[in-house]
């Protein structure tokens, strides 16, 4: 079976020190996707998920 994506992919990061690490991977094409299939080619920072309206 293989796994199926959506189009656009949303990278949620609750600090820095996260957020750091995933550009780092999204850059080095170590993820299962591209920064071009990112939300705004960007990770989100949100402290709060209840915050988040996707």
């Amino acid at each position: 079976m293989e796994l199926k994506l959506s189009k656009y992919k949303a990278c949620i990061c609750e600090g820095s020190a996260e957020n750091a690490i995933i550009d780092i991977l999204v850059d080095e094409h170590l993820l299962i996707f591209e920064r071009e299939e990112m939300l705004d080619e960007e990770v989100i920072r949100c402290r709060n998920a209840k915050r988040l309206k996707c």
